[in-house]
């Protein structure tokens, strides 16, 4: 029973956590957005650009450039927080799950199973693999995503606002370009490391059936 209770702890875990990835994605999606739609009129619907004075506009695209600033840091720090929470477990899927992809291929290739046992393999399988493709696919959004923020800096009419905004912009962007990913201890989350697991897996087959 405590090991079922385990299992299913561990299953909300990783639901709760691909929803807290997909709204994060929607996260960056709506920051990107907003960025390219550079408007002081979503701090104050009723403000009227054209009425301003250069140092008003000045003073409120700063504040839009701070509610930008913030909301970065925080997709930012739960990026973090959530590669603390899924490192240990990701590194242990990493390792076990390699040497079980490996092993099940060779009883298919060697033995003799029943098509009964062969169907169980192929399901065991593709559940382990669907289970390292979300991790690695997901960490592989969260990096794209963020790719895209320095070019949605760039995309505002910078050259029309004040120095002192077009200085903080330039940082902006200088910190946005700093890549964001995910690390399980020492392997780093992606559609890369993925395809890396598929070819140990099959080198350690291919290994093990030359032994045999």
């Amino acid at each position: 029973m405590s090991t079922a209770k385990s299992h299913c702890t561990r299953s909300k875990m990783q639901l709760n956590g691909l929803d807290d990835r997909t709204g994060m994605k929607n996260k960056f999606y709506n920051l990107i957005w907003i960025n390219k739609d550079f408007k002081i009129t979503r701090l104050n619907p009723f403000l009227d650009p054209d009425r301003l004075t250069p140092t008003q506009l000045a003073r409120w695209q700063m504040r839009l450039i701070k509610k930008f600033v913030k909301e970065h840091l925080k997709i930012r720090r739960f990026v973090k927080e959530l590669e603390q929470l899924i490192c240990v477990p990701v590194m242990a899927d990493f390792i076990i799950f390699s040497i079980l992809i490996c092993f099940l291929f060779f009883a298919l290739s060697v033995g003799t199973p029943s098509k009964m046992d062969s169907f169980f393999m192929f399901i065991y399988i593709f559940v382990m693999a669907s289970i390292l493709w979300i991790y690695h696919w997901h960490a592989t959004l969260i990096f794209e995503c963020h790719q895209e923020l320095p070019f949605a800096y760039y995309s505002t009419p910078w050259y029309e606002y004040e120095r002192p905004v077009q200085r903080t912009l330039l940082i902006m962007i200088v910190h946005a370009q700093r890549p964001l990913r995910m690390r399980a201890l020492m392997v780093e989350l992606g559609i890369g490391t993925f395809i890396d697991i598929v070819r140990g897996a099959y080198s350690y087959f291919n290994l093990l059936s030359q032994i045999y």
